[in-house]
């Protein structure tokens, strides 16, 4: 089978309402500012990725600079070792940190995504091994003893229902 290569790259910046606003060390996250990114490959498989940004600031500097990357990678294998080794030469003396990882990473995850659905399994099959569950992660932020409690008894209620 002929790896597929990929055709286009789709970027949408989006702004999700948080139900509870999450105190960090930073400030207080009234909202989500995910950017949502998939690859079209050209056998029809298209991989996604979503990553947080965290700074509304930065949000569209960040979609702006994941769409830019697109010639880099339209009509390439979707090959993600590849690709990771295209992207280090091509940032060399930027480095791959702060926005440009961001960036580099959403599409790699999408890549990864696309290649795994163009076989038709998932990423983990994909990779060798086998789907098995796992322990769910939630961070309480610095709401304090008693706002980290309350947190945690929410969740724990939501999980207890399913």
């Amino acid at each position: 089978m002929a790896c597929p290569k990929i055709r286009e790259l789709r970027v949408r910046a989006v702004r999700v309402p948080m139900a509870q606003p999450h105190k960090t060390a930073s400030g207080t996250i009234s909202e989500s500012p995910l950017i949502l990114t998939d690859i079209v490959a050209d056998d029809g498989s298209i991989g996604h990725s979503i990553i947080f940004i965290y700074a509304v600031a930065a949000l569209k500097p960040t979609a702006d600079l994941i769409k830019n990357l697109e010639p880099m990678v339209k009509g390439e294998l979707l090959a993600p070792i590849e690709l990771a080794d295209k992207f280090a030469k091509r940032f060399r003396l930027l480095g791959l940190q702060g926005l440009v990882a961001m960036a580099v990473s959403a599409i790699d995850m999408a890549v990864w995504d696309a290649l795994a659905r163009s076989h038709n399994t998932s990423l983990v099959r994909l990779l060798g091994s086998t789907e098995k569950p796992i322990a769910a992660y939630g961070a309480v932020g610095y709401d304090g003893v008693k706002g980290s409690a309350e947190v945690a008894e929410d969740w724990a209620k939501i999980v207890s229902k399913q």
